[in-house]
């Protein structure tokens, strides 16, 4: 991810680890400790030997395959962001939730929530724990 210096310029992300998930997903960690789960299907080896020999590759600029497949880390950070976003979409519907009450539910500024629904913003750990808490806590006694 390119990013110009200046005056509040905030350091470049790197990927720090890649570990293969379950089908094409791929768990990214980020140099800033975010976690992304994303899935990579249409956009790496279709082997699933390939597939799992994914590797850090350019000082965490890229993710690389056997036979040159890439993705560079900017394209991976953009696909973390869309399908988080996509997952708090389906979580808030599934519960009934608006944007506003979704913001109540996990204890966030409604601002923050637009940010985390849009894709602007990284989905936090904590907010991922959240929503499993309050899946937790609001299931039917019994």
């Amino acid at each position: 991810m390119a990013v110009r210096a200046g005056a509040g310029a905030a350091a470049p992300r790197r990927i720090v680890a890649a570990t293969p998930g379950a089908g094409r997903v791929v768990v990214v960690t980020w140099s800033d400790g975010t976690l992304h789960d994303i899935d990579l299907a249409g956009h790496a080896p279709d082997s699933d030997r390939a597939f799992r020999a994914v590797a850090v590759a350019d000082g965490g600029e890229a993710l690389h395959w056997p036979g040159d497949a890439a993705l560079a880390a900017d394209t991976l950070w953009t696909l973390g962001l869309e399908q988080d976003a996509r997952r708090l979409h389906r979580w808030a519907a599934r519960r009934g939730l608006s944007p506003a009450a979704l913001a109540e539910a996990l204890g966030l500024a409604p601002a923050t929530a637009r940010r985390y629904l849009s894709g602007r913003a990284a989905i936090p750990r904590t907010v991922k724990l959240a929503m499993i808490g309050y899946d937790i806590v609001s299931r039917p006694a019994g």
